[in-house]
């Protein structure tokens, strides 16, 4: 996905293969509510997505 479609630099993001996985499952979760097809999506993948998107904002948060 291009940087400029994500609104966010996604080279940081997939500096390691669990980052980009991480990154991917956030993105697909939050596109597919987007689409208005999130009914579509498992309730443990948004589970996992929400455990990353806390991993991310650990740092902004001063928790790590």
């Amino acid at each position: 996905m291009p940087s400029a479609v994500a609104g966010v630099d996604a080279r940081e993001m997939v500096a390691s293969i669990t980052n980009g996985i991480g990154f991917g499952f956030i993105a697909f979760c939050l596109l597919r509510l987007a689409a208005g097809r999130g009914r579509g999506v498992p309730a443990p993948l948004y589970a996992v997505a929400a455990v990353f998107a806390f991993y991310y904002l650990m740092p902004a948060l001063g928790l790590l």
